[in-house]
């Protein structure tokens, strides 16, 4: 599923985050999964995307150029605050 795809059925989330993985310091590797970008839903829980390929982290938090493209884990929580 795609980040517009969650976004259409989840709606606006309650509170939003981007992270690095370790992969994004390796300088050689160009692949996906360089950060993850959360979203929380006050009594529902979290969904973790993977990132696409290419990018800086600072770059990808701050601009649409390259959007979450992948859901790779829903945590479901009904006692989920909604913040990070």
């Amino acid at each position: 599923m795609t980040y517009a795809d969650a976004l259409k059925i989840m709606g606006k989330p309650d509170a939003e985050t981007v992270n690095n993985t370790g992969k994004a310091w390796i300088p050689t590797y160009n692949g996906t999964d360089r950060w993850r970008h959360y979203l929380a839903y006050k009594g529902q829980g979290v969904l973790v995307f993977a990132g696409a390929a290419g990018g800086e982290i600072v770059e990808i938090s701050r601009t649409k150029a390259y959007p979450p493209d992948v859901l790779i884990q829903i945590v479901h929580n009904p006692k989920d605050t909604g913040k990070f």
